[in-house]
């Protein structure tokens, strides 16, 4: 139900299916939103037994073109480490082309910090990336594609019609080396 008000015109219709093979036959697109853990799972290998499966399950029945979205909806911490198993047990669908982890809570968390710094919306910010491995706790973030709009500078424009690059209106790559950097560890992404 939350999925469908908060989806918009393009989602249709939601089923429930309680098969894989009706679930994924022929899917274009397979969008995981939420982890599959249980709380009383004590060994770590037990942990990614449901996700083992489902990535098998996916590889057998979608299509061999059909993009994968892993996003969950609590971990942060494990979208690296699912993203891993998927690109293992992924056979017949390349993971290297069509398999994402969308971690954004990281990166709004890094949007939010930027836009605190130029003293704009997060949502006037656009392509804070953000790549690592979530087991070693370990990312980088790539912010030189980063773009800002209605920045109140120099070059003005009407919001969405002209970005500029976040880095040159930040101006400072001391305080983007440490202090950005540190305060992103201080929120609890490590780098």
């Amino acid at each position: 139900m939350e999925i469908e008000d908060l989806a918009g015109a393009n989602l249709r219709y939601i089923k429930i299916y309680n098969h894989p093979e009706e679930a994924f036959k022929d899917s274009d697109f397979v969008v995981l939103l939420d982890e599959l853990q249980t709380a009383n799972e004590t060994n770590s290998n037990e942990i990614f037994n449901p996700y083992i499966s489902l990535a098998k399950d996916i590889d057998e029945y979608a299509k061999n073109t059909c993009k994968i979205l892993i996003t969950p909806h609590r971990s942060r911490s494990e979208i690296y480490a699912l993203v891993n198993v998927f690109s293992k047990y992924l056979k017949r669908i390349d993971p290297k082309t069509n398999l994402i982890g969308n971690s954004m809570c990281d990166e709004m968390l890094a949007k939010a910090i930027l836009a605190h710094r130029l003293r704009i919306n997060p949502g006037y910010i656009k392509n804070v990336l953000l790549f690592g491995q979530g087991v070693e706790n370990s990312y980088f973030i790539d912010i030189s594609k980063a773009k800002v709009t209605d920045y109140d500078g120099a070059v003005w424009a009407q919001t969405n019609t002209h970005w500029l690059s976040l880095v040159k209106m930040v101006a400072d790559l001391d305080w983007i080396k440490k202090d950005f950097l540190n305060l992103l560890n201080e929120r609890g992404i490590f780098f």
